[in-house]
């Protein structure tokens, strides 16, 4: 083990920024080599890098923050620590540290109050997830369970998000509680009534709760709100039991260019609808690999010079489809010759 000067020198770097902040100093990985005497150093050297620091400069501060937060978590001492994370609460990671600490530390009504403040003054925090998953795991902890899940409705309520409902759903499955189903449904159809964009969402929900059909059609009346990969999850569970209603949004899903509906490259290989054989280049009549089709099984088949280019579509797309005794007799196949 290396003597507590020669991990003072290492640190010494540190507090000087010299390096490229990597790796990271973590104090409580030195504290017993370091000893009281060797803390005691090292908060005096944080002391006087903190009063040359260039508060211009983001690396300088960072370090003298970090090593000023390291130096109270180490000192053992709960509200030391939790007065120095306070002086700098930017984001909700540093609520999320201080409710965490707290709770460690027995005083669960004090960490849920931190909790509580950061989820309201950190709306739209990208790190707000796991401070809202910290502050539901304590209320559940402590019994009051009808609280947890007033926290997941609220976040749904403010984001009525497909994520946000599965919170809430997993958040009623181990508390209890009635079904939010219709509920999170009725907030979602409000707000893409005023919010049309939010319907890619509607969709995911009513998919995520069993009602497909109202998904299908929801989709349909807000198409420019949904994207490629919902477009193939809706086509392949529609394609079941509706398979003749697949074929125009197939269609539409092979326009290429079209960025609302999505591109062919968007779609798995094996399920790239084409216009006409030899993958959607008109006349080419070389044997091509049809789409398979959910219901459906996938197969071999010639293009015929003769049939209509929306038949071999009908083909292509839904095989089971039906068709007509003028169009079969219409349209002979004949075996085609593969270029070499």
């Amino acid at each position: 083990m290396q003597p507590p000067a020669q991990v003072r020198d290492r640190i010494s770097l540190k507090l000087e920024c010299d390096g490229p902040g990597w790796p990271r100093v973590l104090l409580s990985e030195f504290a017993p080599a370091l000893g009281e005497r060797g803390i005691a150093e090292v908060e005096r050297l944080v002391a006087e890098r903190a009063l040359t620091a260039d508060r211009q400069s983001w690396t300088g501060a960072f370090a003298v923050r970090d090593l000023r937060e390291q130096l109270a978590e180490v000192s053992g001492d709960v509200d030391r620590y939790v007065t120095v994370l306070a002086e700098h609460l930017a984001s909700a990671v540093q609520y999320q540290r201080i409710a965490e600490a707290l709770r460690a530390a027995g005083r669960r009504d004090d960490a849920v109050d931190w909790a509580r403040r950061g989820v309201a003054a950190n709306e739209g925090s990208p790190y707000m997830d796991r401070l809202r998953h910290v502050l539901v795991d304590m209320l559940v902890a402590a019994g009051d369970t009808q609280g947890a899940v007033r926290v997941r409705r609220e976040e749904f309520a403010r984001h009525p998000t497909a994520m946000a409902y599965r919170s809430l759903v997993d958040t009623v499955a181990v508390v209890g509680g009635g079904d939010p189903k219709g509920w999170a449904v009725g907030v979602l159809r409000e707000r893409v009534a005023q919010q049309p964009a939010c319907a890619s969402e509607l969709v995911d929900v009513l998919l995520a709760v069993g009602r497909d059909d109202e998904a299908w059609h929801e989709a349909l009346h807000h198409r420019r709100s949904i994207g490629g990969a919902q477009w193939q999850t809706l086509l392949e569970r529609r394609a079941v039991t509706h398979p003749a209603e697949v074929i125009q949004p197939y269609r539409d899903l092979r326009r290429a260019g079209d960025p609302q509906l999505g591109r062919q490259a968007a779609l798995p290989a094996g399920r790239r609808p084409t216009t006409g054989a030899g993958g959607g280049v008109p006349g080419d009549r070389r044997t091509r690999s049809v789409p398979a089709v959910p219901g459906g099984t996938a197969h071999r088949a010639q293009t015929p010079t003769d049939v209509s280019q929306d038949t071999r579509r009908r083909w292509a797309v839904a095989p089971g489809l039906p068709i007509s005794s003028t169009e079969r007799n219409a349209t002979p196949l004949r075996r085609s010759r593969t270029r070499r």
